[in-house]
């Protein structure tokens, strides 16, 4: 599984993760969980006219509103041609196993782990990780 990172502030917590990432990257965002399915799911239906690189539409919006649920990532950031599904860690914290393999399981899927602080005081797996300064085009 590779992730992109994004290194956000160190006083930025998951709460201002979104505006911040508005702010400071142009992307939109919303809480990747059950209570948002209708909204996630008309976002990817915006998307629909784009030529997914990671499988056909149907295909990728399926897969994605069926991964809502435990391990999943806390975010999903999007333009109006792409996306990013993203987990939030703060500077000391680190994946849990079962966000591990939810990412292993998705890994085909654009994926992101955005830490809030220096990204080599993630304590478990940096292995996983790929730093890349482009987030989304």
């Amino acid at each position: 599984m590779i992730a992109k990172v994004i290194i956000v502030p160190k006083h930025i917590g998951e709460k201002d993760f979104l505006e911040y990432m508005k702010r400071s990257h142009n992307l939109d965002g919303i809480k990747f969980n059950k209570s948002n399915l209708y909204k996630i799911n008309n976002i990817m239906m915006k998307m629909d006219n784009y030529a997914f690189e990671f499988g056909n539409y149907q295909s990728v919006i399926s897969s994605i509103l069926k991964s809502l649920g435990k391990g999943s990532p806390d975010f999903l950031l999007y333009t109006t041609k792409n996306f990013l599904l993203c987990e939030f860690k703060s500077h000391n914290d680190s994946l849990s196993p079962t966000q591990i393999l939810w990412f292993d399981l998705h890994s085909k899927l654009p994926l992101a782990i955005a830490i809030a602080g220096n990204p080599y005081n993630v304590q478990k797996n940096p292995e996983f990780i790929e730093e890349e300064s482009r987030i989304i085009a």
